[in-house]
């Protein structure tokens, strides 16, 4: 082979390089070859999200139910318009430690049972701004749930039936000030942070004037509860027993 054939063959492979890697969505420039490493290196490794058909889904109703992930899989779910639906969305699934669920666009949706009996340990909504209008069995029966990071926003939430029965491991939970007005149980819940069980009881409306609703914590916890936090319960007309 000659020195102009190879020099050609070289500058054909530079070029479909290039064409490859900026098809990925990287911007390659007037950059040489020795820098196409580099641009290599930031091609994501799920590519572009809007390639991923389920992006652009709006129901999701029992989307990966009973799915086996790796063990240790952080699983990251980006949609593009509000779900009016995710009920169930990884109920039993196994291997999940940590889910990050991400939307940008507010409303109203179905929650229930998203991390019913999974083995996700934190679940992720800083990135999500839709509100459920329903938690029923939300994470019942999950024993390795740790961690929901983000407020969980309750203003048109009207039912939430054992949404975290059986959820012994939680710790760490946010609530949207002022926005619970349906009973909630936390019988199950010994290892709530303080943090966590005043985030609750901040959370609780004010529903003086109208019925009065049940608010239950761990024996423990309720035993613990200070005649601050008391008063503030019942002054917003709700009961701990």
């Amino acid at each position: 082979m000659s020195i102009a054939t190879e020099i050609e063959r070289l500058q054909t492979a530079k070029k479909d390089i290039k064409s490859a890697i900026e098809e990925k969505g990287v911007t390659v420039g007037d950059g040489n070859i020795d820098t196409y490493a580099e641009k290599i290196g930031e091609i994501s490794a799920g590519g572009d999200i809007t390639q991923n058909p389920l992006y652009y889904m709006n129901v999701y109703d029992n989307q990966w139910r009973f799915a086996a992930f790796p063990e240790g899989f952080e699983f990251v779910f980006h949609v593009k318009s509000l779900p009016s639906n995710i009920n169930s969305l990884l109920m039993n699934t196994t291997g999940i430690k940590t889910a990050k669920l991400i939307c940008d666009k507010s409303g109203s949706f179905v929650f229930s049972g998203v991390v019913r009996g999974s083995t996700v340990e934190v679940l992720d909504i800083t990135e999500f701004k839709p509100t459920p209008t329903n938690l029923n069995y939300f994470a019942i029966s999950n024993s390795k749930l740790v961690s929901v990071l983000g407020e969980l926003d309750m203003t048109n939430c009207t039912t939430a039936t054992n949404a975290f029965n059986g959820t012994t491991a939680l710790q760490e939970i946010r609530f949207k000030e002022g926005t619970i007005s349906i009973a909630l149980s936390f019988a199950y819940n010994s290892l709530l942070t303080a943090e966590s069980v005043q985030s609750i009881i901040d959370g609780l409306a004010d529903l003086t004037g109208g019925t009065a609703q049940k608010i239950e914590f761990y024996s423990t916890i309720s035993d613990s509860l200070t005649d601050e936090q008391l008063a503030q319960i019942w002054a917003k007309n709700w009961t701990t027993e």
